[in-house]
C-alpha cells in the first residue's frame, strides 16, 4: 500500500512538472490536454490542491497559460466535480481579467460545487447589470439551479418563470420548473403560466405535460387527461405523459380510457412490469378478470419480487370465489412484504371463507397490529364477527379500535351494530357522529341494514346533517 502511494505522489509530482514546462511553451493552447486530465484525476485521489494550485499559479504568473485556455480547463473541472481546484484556478485567472463574464460564470459554477451559494448569488446578481437578453436567461437558469441546491423552491420557481416569460421555448427551463412548483405548491401560478407558453408556442409537448400536472393537482381532472393527451400526441416519445394521462384516468375510473393510453404507449416502448400490472388493473376494474389476471402474470415474470402483483392476483381469485388460491396469493404477497394491513385483511377474508376461523382471526388481528392508526382494517375485523353473529366481539373491536384511531366509517359500524343490538339511542347518537365526520359515507349504514333506508327517523337524522 505504501509502495502505491508513493507511486501515485511521485506521479502527481511529475504531473506538475509537466505543467509548469507546459506554461513555459509559447504555444500552451495547443498541448495535449491528457497531462491536464490525469492532474485533475490526481488531484481527486490524493486532494493535493496546495501544489495543483502552485503549478497553476507559477504559469499564470510567468504569463504563459492563456486565458482561452484557462476557461478550457476550469470547464474540465467543473464536468469532473472538482470544485475546490476549479474555485481556486478561476479565482486566479479573474486577478488578470477581473470583468471577464465567462469566467465569472464559472466562478458561479465552482461556487455551486463547493456549495457557496451566497457568493454565487452575488456574482449573478453583478452579472444582471447590462446584460443581454441571452445572458440574462442563462444568469436566471444559474441561480435557479443553485436555489434548487438550496431547497428554495419558491425562488426556483420565480427565476425559471422569468426564463420561461423571456424564452417560451426554453426546454431546460420547462423541464426543471416542475420540482419548483410540486414543492412550493404553486399550481394556479403554473396553470397561467403553462397557458401563457402554449398561447405562444402550442406544440410544446413540455408545455402540455407541466399544464396537465397543475389541471391535476387542482382536481380538474377531465383537463388533464386531455393537457397528457396532447402531450404525448405532439411528442410521441413521451413516456411520461402516456403514464400519467393513464394513472388519472384510472383515477376517475375511466378504465377504459386508461387502457388505450397503455395501449398507445405499447406502440412506441417495450412495457415493463410496472405499465403491464396496470394494464392488470385496469381490465379487472371492467371486469375482465382473465385479462387482468395474464397481464398480471406477465408483470410477475418480469418483476418476480413485486409483492403487489400477488396481492392482485389473488383478488381475481377472490373475485371467481377461489379462496385457497386467492389465498396461496396473498401469502406470496405478504412473504415479499410483511407490513402491509391490507395483504394481512385478504388473507384473513380468504380464510374466513375457507372456514378456517382460527387463521382468519389471527390475521385480522395482525393487521390492526400493522396499521393501529388506520380504522380499515378495525372495521373489516368488526365485520368479521358481525358475520358471525357475534355483535359483543365486533363491538369490543371497535371499543378497542378508539385507543389508536377514529373516522367516521368506525361510527358507521358501531351504529349498525347497536342498531342490531336494538340499543336504539345509542345507534342514534353514533349515526349523528359519522354524518358530522363523513356525510358522503351514509350508505355504509344501509350496508349494514338495507331496511334503514325506509326508517323515518334515519331519513330524518340525514335530513339534519345534509348542509352541515
Amino acid at each position: 500500500m505504501k509502495n502505491n502511494n508513493y507511486d501515485s505522489n511521485s506521479k502527481l509530482i511529475d504531473l506538475m512538472n509537466e505543467l509548469k514546462v507546459m506554461s513555459q511553451n509559447a504555444t500552451v493552447d495547443s498541448v495535449e490536454e491528457t497531462a491536464f486530465v490525469q492532474i485533475i484525476n490526481n488531484y481527486q485521489s490524493n486532494s493535493d490542491i496546495d501544489n495543483t494550485i502552485a503549478a497553476v499559479e507559477d504559469a499564470l504568473y510567468k504569463n504563459r497559460l492563456t486565458i482561452s485556455f484557462l476557461k478550457k480547463k476550469i470547464s474540465q473541472l467543473i464536468e469532473n466535480q472538482v470544485g475546490e481546484l476549479a474555485y481556486e484556478t478561476v479565482s486566479l485567472a479573474l486577478q488578470l481579467n477581473p470583468v471577464d463574464r465567462d469566467l465569472l460564470l464559472l466562478k458561479v459554477k465552482a461556487c455551486r460545487i463547493t456549495e457557496g451559494y451566497a457568493e454565487a448569488l452575488n456574482i449573478l446578481d453583478s452579472l444582471k447589470k447590462s446584460a443581454t437578453q441571452n445572458e440574462v436567461i442563462e444568469i436566471l437558469n444559474e441561480e435557479a439551479s443553485i436555489y434548487k441546491l438550496m431547497n428554495n423552491a419558491e425562488n426556483t420557481f420565480i427565476c425559471l418563470s422569468r426564463v420561461l416569460k423571456l424564452d417560451p421555448t426554453n426546454e431546460a427551463a420547462l423541464k426543471e420548473i416542475w420540482w419548483s412548483i410540486e414543492i412550493s405548491k404553486n399550481y394556479k401560478e403554473s396553470l397561467k403560466l403553462h397557458a401563457s407558453i402554449i398561447e405562444l408556442n402550442p406544440y410544446s409537448s413540455r408545455a402540455w405535460y407541466n399544464l396537465g400536472h397543475a389541471h391535476y393537482y387542482l382536481h380538474k381532472y377531465e383537463e388533464a387527461i386531455k393537457a397528457f393527451e396532447y402531450a404525448y400526441i405532439i411528442d410521441e416519445k413521451f413516456e411520461l405523459a402516456y403514464r400519467y394521462c393513464a394513472e388519472v384516468c384510472t383515477i376517475i375510473g375511466q378504465h377504459e380510457k386508461a387502457l388505450k393510453c397503455y395501449y398507445d404507449y405499447m406502440e412506441h416502448f417495450t412495457p415493463d412490469g410496472d405499465s403491464l400490472k396496470n394494464l392488470g388493473v385496469c381490465y379487472e376494474k371492467t371486469g375482465n378478470l382473465l385479462k387482468a389476471r395474464k397481464y398480471y402474470l406477465l408483470a410477475r415474470n418480469m418483476e418476480p419480487m413485486d409483492d403487489e402483483v400477488y396481492f392482485f392476483l389473488g383478488n381475481t381469485y377472490m373475485a371467481e370465489l377461489q379462496w385457497k388460491l386467492a389465498a396461496n396469493y396473498f401469502e406470496r404477497a405478504i412473504s415479499l412484504q410483511d407490513r402491509n394491513e391490507d395483504y394481512y385483511t385478504a388473507l384473513a377474508q380468504a380464510y374466513d371463507k375457507c372456514d378456517e376461523q382460527h387463521k382468519a382471526d389471527l390475521f385480522f388481528r395482525r393487521a390492526t397490529e400493522i396499521g393501529p392508526e388506520i380504522p380499515t382494517p378495525w372495521v373489516k375485523y368488526a365485520e368479521y364477527f358481525i358475520a358471525h353473529n357475534k355483535l359483543g366481539d365486533a363491538m369490543e373491536i371497535l371499543i378497542e379500535a378508539e385507543e389508536y384511531t377514529a373516522g367516521a366509517e368506525l361510527y358507521y359500524c358501531r351504529s349498525a351494530i347497536q342498531f342490531m343490538l336494538g340499543e336504539k339511542f345509542e345507534a342514534m347518537e353514533d349515526l349523528g357522529e359519522a354524518l358530522q365526520l363523513d356525510y358522503e359515507m351514509r350508505s355504509k349504514l344501509f350496508e349494514y341494514i338495507p331496511s334503514l333506508k325506509d326508517d323515518r327517523e334515519i331519513k330524518a337524522i340525514i335530513k339534519y346533517y345534509e348542509f352541515g
